[in-house]
């Protein structure tokens, strides 16, 4: 099937090399995004971008290159163009401004994001949901349908849905009802 009008995301994997506390399954996340935003929703894989703190990355995820990518993104939108940015274990990137975009966290900013067999436990949850449901879903929907999931699996990790209420209602990706 063809894909539809041009969709573009920016996919942020972060595993924290450096640090002595480091993650373990964030670019195995990102990846993982990345494989549904194109098999499921069809996005074009050039219009993909994923952003890696792996050595052999070109561009790296700092604030700089996250936003660069975010403005790139947004310029090379045309009338029609749908955008659809997915942010996976993105930190410390500066405040979240609710009415400019949609931000699905795995946990909440006191909490860390829990893995399983090397992948976020929130990651695994929003792959089963869309599994699950083939229709479409709001991005209220997501969050709550894979918080359940995540509930399941771990105590003290909240996934949480930063936005309008206008987008919290909007379909994920905004997808045709």
């Amino acid at each position: 099937m063809a894909p539809v009008s041009k969709r573009m995301a920016v996919v942020v994997g972060i595993n924290y090399f450096n640090i002595e506390h480091k993650l373990h399954g964030c670019i195995n996340d990102a990846c993982a995004i990345q494989t549904l935003l194109i098999s499921l929703f069809r996005f074009e894989s050039s219009h993909v971008q994923v952003l890696r703190d792996e050595s052999e990355s070109a561009v790296k995820p700092t604030a700089a290159n996250i936003k660069a990518a975010l403005n790139k993104m947004i310029d090379q939108a045309e009338a029609g163009d749908r955008r659809g940015c997915i942010l996976v274990e993105l930190h410390q990137l500066g405040r979240v401004n609710p009415d400019a975009g949609i931000l699905l966290s795995g946990c909440q900013a006191d909490e860390t994001s829990k893995e399983t067999s090397g992948c976020g436990v929130f990651s695994k949850a929003i792959e089963a949901v869309f599994k699950e449901h083939q229709g479409p879903l709001t991005n209220r929907q997501v969050v709550t349908m894979a918080r359940k999931l995540v509930k399941e699996q771990v105590d003290k990790q909240h996934p949480c849905l930063y936005c309008s209420d206008e987008n919290a209602d909007a379909y994920f990706l905004r997808q045709a009802a």
